[in-house]
């Protein structure tokens, strides 16, 4: 048996082992920190980014461990938003079959290689979005997915230089969304997905790996009735929606160079930091539902084109469970046109995505702490990874507009009901 068939046979063993242990402590109970579980394939192909991919296939084995809600222990929500879920997930992903090339002073130099393949742990976060028929069988949910992931193969001087991942240390995102049809404390669901691995801009070469499949679930359930009106659940005016501000104070962290460029050792690539900040105005206006607009300021390094400094207008998005959030940005720099882009011109445009965890203290009751990591990109390819910390001021729960919309939704609940 060779390294690569040993190590997927492991990975399935591995796999197995934990879906037999986690069956026999599952339980149907909310007081349960992991009350559900699920497995899931995955099979599709990776995009042909770099423009050096020869075609392929691949494949990624997943396990999750959830938390499904109840509306005792989640709060206040809306009827057809019952229940989010929120857990961890194992993924393995084999992309050794699909072979990449890169010609060096062609046609002299011409370096094969493949994407390798990948192992996972991330957050993941689960919800329905609608549910069909009198039982509330046919279902539509949607998944989204973040953590870190090891790369098994990457690049290395002077074998593996036709590889285009920078490193083992990789950043993990999925998303998916799927039909669903459920049964008792069963559901077997299908859908498309989409997954993404690069480095962040911290290891050079950091050509990454966008993948397109069409995923395969099959998961048990906590909770089986769903409530379908304010009388069965908790009713939506148990909330109040409101304003508020929030400041974020970070770290970014890259390494100085192309996306594509090589080196013969680590040592030989520079990595740089920078301080980052963020003032945001947000305004909640569901339980887990938040956007607002921000200003974003990045101090730049000592780096070749990034020794100035940017500021940008961002729009931000949260996706909120409970202390949890997904974080995401897409803003526009202000003060000119950033060099690290897809052309050679510069860009404009930013974005942001990640996670947040808000600590559950108050500081002298008047704001409360968070911690988050984000990847940083321009026009979607990766610059840096930052982790920092921020603050939540001042919520306004008794403005005019925070009003009418309490109030529009008050009518819509009852319409509800």
């Amino acid at each position: 048996m060779n390294g690569k068939n040993y190590i997927r046979s492991l990975s399935i063993l591995g796999l197995w082992t934990l879906m037999t242990v986690e069956a026999r402590a599952w339980h149907p109970d909310s007081s349960w920190v992991f009350n559900q579980w699920e497995l899931g394939v995955s099979l599709g192909s990776a995009l042909n980014d770099p423009g050096d991919m020869e075609g392929g296939f691949s494949s990624i084995w997943q396990m999750r461990f959830y938390h499904q809600y109840s509306p005792e222990d989640f709060g206040p929500q809306t009827p057809r938003h019952f229940f989010p879920a929120v857990g961890l997930v194992l993924s393995y992903a084999d992309f050794s079959r699909t072979p990449v090339y890169r010609e060096v002073n062609p046609p002299q130099e011409i370096y094969r290689g493949d994407y390798g393949r990948f192992f996972s742990l991330a957050i993941s976060f689960s919800r329905y979005h609608r549910m069909w028929g009198s039982r509330h069988q046919w279902r539509l949910r949607s998944a989204i997915e973040n953590g870190f992931a090891w790369a098994f193969n990457p690049y290395h001087y002077p074998d593996g230089m036709g590889n285009t991942i920078g490193g083992n240390f990789q950043i993990y995102f999925h998303a998916g969304l799927f039909a669903s049809y459920a049964w008792g404390h069963h559901e077997i669901a299908v859908g498309p997905e989409f997954t993404h691995f690069s480095n962040s801009g911290v290891y050079l070469p950091n050509g990454g790996v966008n993948n397109i499949a069409v995923g395969l679930r099959y998961r048990t359930l906590a909770q089986t009735d769903y409530p379908h009106t304010a009388k069965e659940g908790y009713k939506l005016d148990e909330f109040l929606p409101y304003l508020y501000s929030s400041f974020y104070v970070s770290i970014g962290i890259h390494g100085e160079g192309d996306r594509g460029d090589r080196a013969e050792d680590h040592a030989d690539i520079a990595v740089y930091s920078q301080l980052n900040l963020s003032y945001d105005l947000m305004f909640r206006f569901t339980p887990v539902v938040a956007m607002g607009l921000g200003t974003d300021f990045f101090s730049g390094c000592k780096a070749n084109q990034l020794t100035k400094s940017w500021v940008g207008l961002g729009l931000k998005h949260e996706s909120i469970y409970r202390h949890l959030s997904i974080s995401a940005c897409v803003g526009v720099y202000l003060n000119g046109m950033h060099p690290k882009g897809r052309g050679d011109s510069g860009t404009r445009i930013y974005e942001k995505i990640g996670l947040k965890y808000y600590l559950p203290v108050k500081v002298e009751n008047v704001s409360q702490p968070y911690v988050s990591y984000h990847i940083k990109g321009n026009e979607f390819y990766a610059e840096q990874f930052e982790i920092g910390i921020g603050f939540i001021f001042d919520r306004h729960f008794r403005s005019a507009f925070v009003r009418k919309v309490q109030k529009s939704w008050e009518q819509a609940f009852r319409q509800q009901e």
